[in-house]
């Protein structure tokens, strides 16, 4: 679902959860993981990309759904929102500790139609990605 890879200095995070990405539990979990991965790998580039047609298509409307019917909804909820806001809080440290340190963090919709490989985003700045 989500994996991370490096080459050099380039750490890429893929997120490929069929078909749009959506954040359940496993994908919060995973995240995490991979950001652990990268944290661990220190590249000098980190940029989180998507196999799928979209980004992130957010919460898991599915999941959530399904928990109006449960009756332990309401704290699987809490659990699940806090989950999301941990995670999220996360990414934007990931974001302030590269910008910090002159590196390059972002994502890669920024890149759409650059066809750009991630062993090339070396060469490329942030605000040649966000063009």
């Amino acid at each position: 679902m989500i994996s991370y890879e490096q080459h050099g200095q380039v750490g890429t995070i893929v997120m490929e959860n069929p078909p749009v990405n959506a954040i359940d539990d496993a994908f919060v979990e995973q995240m995490h993981a991979a950001l652990d991965k990268a944290k661990a790998a220190g590249p000098t580039i980190l940029a989180i990309k998507s196999k799928q047609k979209c980004f992130c298509a957010g919460a898991d409307l599915a999941m959530i759904a399904g928990l109006f019917d449960d009756p332990d909804g309401t704290p699987k909820m809490e659990t699940y929102t806090r989950s999301l806001h941990t995670l999220f809080d996360r990414i934007e440290a990931f974001h302030g500790m590269y910008k910090a340190m002159s590196g390059e963090f972002f994502l890669a919709d920024h890149l759409v139609g650059r066809r750009v490989s991630s062993r090339r985003l070396a060469g490329i700045t942030h605000e040649e990605a966000v063009e």
